[in-house]
């Protein structure tokens, strides 16, 4: 899958608790992909990603991209603000950018 090799190829499983989410989306094959690390998955679960996944498929087949972007990176945002509190040596594991192909 794309996806997961992009996951990979950016290195986003080497943060310190695993927690790295990517937001993998196709438009040429109109598909989308949400991929999340193992310290993720194990804190929230299946029952996370499909509610992540249906939302964000909603607005995608209503033709709101950019609202699906916005609540894709919100509800992730608020499940590892939950579950992967700031640490006091915390740092930007990850750069906040958007990648292209």
């Amino acid at each position: 899958m794309l996806a997961q090799e992009t996951f990979t190829r950016l290195g986003m499983s080497k943060t310190k608790h695993r927690n790295g989410v990517l937001l993998f989306f196709a438009p040429v094959t109109q598909q989308f992909a949400i991929v999340g690390d193992s310290g993720v998955h194990e804190k929230c679960g299946d029952s996370f990603w499909q509610e992540v996944t249906a939302a964000l498929g909603t607005l995608l087949k209503q033709g709101h991209f950019t609202g699906a972007v916005l609540a894709g990176i919100e509800k992730a945002g608020a499940v590892l603000a939950r579950h992967f509190p700031r640490d006091r040596d915390d740092r930007n594991e990850l750069p906040d950018r958007i990648e292209t192909d």
